[in-house]
């Protein structure tokens, strides 16, 4: 009785959680809050998202709130984190809690997804100048800025690079030797510009490293 009324005092207290009972923290065990962001595939703040956090094999709904998009109380583990908001998809994310304060901004993309447009995948590409000399080690990663996406793609012995299947969004593209980052920015894609080429100069090349 002692556990079941401490639970329903926690509900109480969280105001905005639902299914909360469900999580059996044992006494003693360190517990954090979960802080989650919701955005837009270009950063535009989404009002009133649904929150929702699963056991790894999704089979329990641990936790529910639309109103505050922090859940307290979450015992260190593993994690789905599961956001939905009306008319936008939805975004899942595997998620670590080691830590009194987690904080993960979670980006929602179209319902399109990466066909919203008639004309197939949407793609980033690119043209490194000077090509490498040896191209080996040399790596372009599109990191999504608020959508949980990352694609990579080797860079090419005449310094192309190509990736696709990408959704509408903004995205960081990245230019590596190695683990040695050569080249950043930022750059949208959208049905208006479904295809970006990059031209990207860079002004001291290195040797590559054996």
């Amino acid at each position: 009785m002692k556990n079941r009324y401490a639970c329903f005092q926690m509900v109480l207290l969280a105001g905005v959680l639902a299914g909360w009972c469900q999580i059996n923290a044992q006494p003693g065990l360190p517990v954090a809050t979960v802080h989650v962001e919701v955005f837009g595939p270009f950063g535009d703040r989404i009002p009133a998202p649904e929150v929702r956090l699963y056991t790894p094999d999704r089979k329990r709904d641990l936790a529910r709130t639309e109103l505050d998009t922090s859940i307290p109380g979450v015992p260190y583990g593993q994690y789905v984190l599961v956001v939905s908001s009306k008319g936008v998809a939805v975004a899942e994310r595997e998620l670590a809690v080691n830590t009194k304060d987690v904080w993960v901004r979670v980006g929602l993309p179209f319902p399109g997804g990466n066909r919203a447009w008639p004309g197939g995948d949407l793609t980033i590409s690119g043209t490194v100048t000077p090509a490498p000399a040896n191209p080996n080690g040399w790596w372009a990663r599109v990191d999504g800025v608020f959508l949980h996406s990352r694609k990579e793609s080797p860079v090419s012995r005449s310094g192309q690079f190509h990736v696709g299947g990408l959704e509408m969004g903004t995205y960081l593209v990245q230019v590596f030797e190695n683990a040695k980052l050569r080249h950043v920015e930022t750059v949208e894609i959208d049905t208006k510009t479904p295809s970006r080429h990059l031209k990207i100069s860079l002004a001291q090349p290195s040797k590559s490293a054996k």
